[in-house]
């Protein structure tokens, strides 16, 4: 599916100008939108990727994650700005490769990689805004947005994947990523 090809040229002129104005280096945050999930925020551990409220997560590695872009990949750490006083044992892990899953890959799930991690079977190269939204381009230059989180065992928190082709598995909820946050938030 192409997403500007029918376009005017001043509708086309103006994506591009919000196309580039969105895909400065300033770092970033993801919030998912999806039935249930209300502009949820992105979080990890340094592995696997959620939404929701990582506190809920028990887990001393887990934090929201703030995106920096660097050679065409982009790099998450934890935001370090959410740890205070009461909690000042910040997380082991940072500059982790944000990936998805690669077309040949048996896995759904979406995940940071360190630098030495395996990196076959997961794309890690082609994130990009389109306006505030993200996508991946896609091998035939498209943009794709195959995002869909499941229910974990805890309430409100969800586990991101990538492209529901073969899982079977129920209650997925298809996403939308942003780097906006929902209205209400601080």
């Amino acid at each position: 599916m192409r997403f500007i090809h029918s376009l005017s040229f001043p509708a086309l002129l103006f994506s591009a100008m919000a196309y580039a104005k969105a895909s400065s280096s300033d770092p970033f945050q993801i919030y998912g939108y999806g039935t249930g999930i209300g502009g949820a925020q992105l979080f990890s551990s340094g592995g696997s990727t959620y939404f929701g409220d990582y506190q809920l997560a028990n887990d001393s590695e887990a934090a929201p994650v703030v995106f920096t872009p660097s050679n065409n990949v982009w790099l998450g750490s934890p935001n370090s700005t959410v740890f205070d006083d009461t909690n000042t044992t910040l997380p082991d892990w940072s500059n982790y490769t944000f990936s998805v899953p690669s077309s040949g890959s048996s896995s759904h799930d979406v995940s940071f990689i360190s630098s030495s991690s395996d990196s076959s079977n997961v794309i890690t190269t082609g994130f990009t805004f389109y306006g505030t939204f993200i996508f991946v381009t896609g091998t035939s230059g498209n943009l794709e947005s195959l995002f869909y989180a499941l229910p974990t065992d805890t309430d409100g928190i969800y586990k991101l994947k990538w492209n529901t082709t073969g899982d079977d598995t129920d209650d997925k909820i298809l996403l939308t990523l942003k780097k906006t946050p929902p209205s209400s938030s601080k």
